[in-house]
């Protein structure tokens, strides 16, 4: 498999920053499957990377929805219990354990959808709904089903403060026995060694790996605290070089970053089919 190479330059007290990089906000930053597929023999793993800079207890909601609707709708006469997930985010990471739905065609339903839904406690009636765990069948569980298979009105009807929610399609494939599902990307950094110091007003020059399998890579980072700037990308000897900019602009109100502020950055690699992959790190700004 070829390992293609990511050349990121991080930047404290740089003026040219994206907004739209800076998670200023609660936010879904990452979400992402352990294999490229879902297998109708045994389902995957999901996992979400929540994160709210006022540090609040969030809610982080997890589902799957299969052809027309969630898989639940579709089984009328034999009701099961929800699939879905549901927790108050406590770790960089929601992580899922998806089962292959009962009663369900998966070869002839088509792809999954995996929701994630992030809230501040209290702020999504959804969520409510499916952590009491209704029996099936019931009314609430009606409910609740079709709130979690109208998915993007669902979302829509949420308040803008407070939510945010992401999703993406995932095949069901039945694999013959024994046969692993392909992995999903992978992406490790590779230098500098140790742990990232930014000197304020200066750089820091990274390196991370991603193995998608030989798939052209696409690139969405993020920043607890400043932002990036657009990516520029050359393609070399078959690989993918990519240097970006991360940094905190001194803030008129605020001033210069101060030496020992930890910034957390993230880079969520996307390829064709391959799936995305998440790499997450602390960065220390230093002395100038």
């Amino acid at each position: 498999m070829t390992m293609r190479l990511l050349w990121i330059v991080a930047l404290a007290g740089c003026d040219m920053v994206s907004d739209e990089t800076v998670v200023d906000e609660l936010r879904v930053v990452s979400l992402r499957t352990d294999a490229a597929v879902f297998t109708a023999e045994a389902g995957g793993t999901v996992r979400a990377t929540v994160h709210d800079p006022d540090g609040r207890p969030v809610d982080v909601l997890l589902w799957t929805c299969t052809g027309d609707g969630c898989a639940e709708a579709g089984v009328s006469d034999a009701p099961v219990a929800l699939s879905a997930w549901t927790s108050v985010q406590s770790a960089p990471d929601a992580v899922w354990e998806v089962a292959p739905p009962a009663g369900v065609d998966l070869a002839a339903s088509g792809p999954a959808q995996v929701w994630a839904l992030a809230c501040t406690v209290g702020t999504c009636p959804v969520i409510d709904a499916v952590r009491a765990d209704p029996t099936p069948g019931s009314d609430a569980w009606r409910a609740a089903v079709d709130q979690l298979a109208d998915a993007f009105d669902t979302v829509a009807s949420l308040p803008i403060a407070n939510t945010s929610a992401a999703f993406r399609v995932v095949p069901w494939v039945a694999l013959p026995p024994g046969v692993p599902a392909p992995p999903a990307p992978s992406i490790v950094r590779t230098a500098p060694e140790g742990a990232l110091t930014i000197p304020s007003g200066g750089r820091l020059a990274l390196r991370v790996a991603v193995d998608a399998g030989g798939e052209a890579v696409t690139v969405y980072p993020s920043a607890s605290d400043g932002g990036f700037v657009e990516a520029e990308v050359e393609a070399v000897d078959g690989e993918a070089e990519v240097t970006l900019v991360a940094g905190v602009p001194d803030d008129p109100d605020r001033g210069p970053v101060a030496p020992g502020t930890v910034l957390r950055l993230w880079i969520h690699a996307e390829s064709a089919t391959r799936g995305a992959a998440m790499w997450q790190e602390d960065v220390t700004v230093g002395e100038p």
